[in-house]
């Protein structure tokens, strides 16, 4: 889900509100999306203790700065194909274990111990959904997996409406579970799969391997 900031108004030398936000205050922003938007204790029971991870999607890098801080045996990767928010993320959210990239999945190369997606997927297209994740077999470790997490459809209409209506994103495509599995190629399978509700919305956990 995109903040509530992220709308595409002007602000002093032509940034959105949202660049402005990160640059002045990023310690708020971290705030919001990890204690606020994400139950991050969930999201990091699915992550390994140690090892590579490669986040999909990273935005301002709010939610990797602040998993790398807490766990520092982790060796971050975040990309994402927006130029402008990545360089936010390296200027505002940089740590000694995390880096972030401007560039699409489908260029990355190496393999991850875990491959994370994280409120990604209902920004995405089905065809642009399947796609990612048919990318992620060809980068994991023969021991890693990917990590999917998104808002239910199924009472998801608080992300929904900050998505579409105020953050004004296009498209905005919540999803049922069932839905989200449907996308997954034959090259990876659901090892575990939760639904859990933390305030104001759904949130649902998927588990994948080779």
């Amino acid at each position: 889900m995109l903040l509530a900031f992220e709308v595409a108004a002007p602000k002093e030398d032509g940034m959105s509100l949202n660049q402005y936000i990160v640059r002045v205050a990023p310690g708020f922003l971290r705030v919001y999306r990890t204690r606020v938007l994400l139950d991050l204790p969930e999201i990091l029971a699915y992550l390994p203790q140690e090892g590579t991870v490669l986040d999909v999607g990273c935005a301002e890098g709010s939610t990797d700065y602040t998993i790398a801080r807490l766990r520092p045996t982790l060796d971050i990767t975040g990309i994402d194909i927006n130029e402008a928010v990545v360089e936010q993320a390296n200027r505002r959210n940089s740590a000694a274990n995390v880096r972030y990239l401007a560039r699409p999945l489908e260029e990355m190369d190496g393999q991850y111990d875990c491959i994370t997606l994280i409120d990604l997927l209902h920004h995405a297209a089905d065809k642009e959904a399947r796609n990612l994740l048919a990318q992620c077999p060809r980068l994991l470790a023969p021991s890693g997996g990917v990590f999917i997490k998104d808002i239910d459809k199924r009472g998801g209409y608080f992300s929904y409406f900050m998505d579409r209506f105020v953050a004004l994103a296009n498209p905005v495509r919540l999803r049922p579970p069932e839905e989200i599995k449907a996308l997954i190629p034959d090259g990876l399978k659901v090892v575990s799969e939760q639904r859990k509700w933390k305030f104001p919305q759904p949130h649902l956990y998927f588990r994948l391997t080779q």
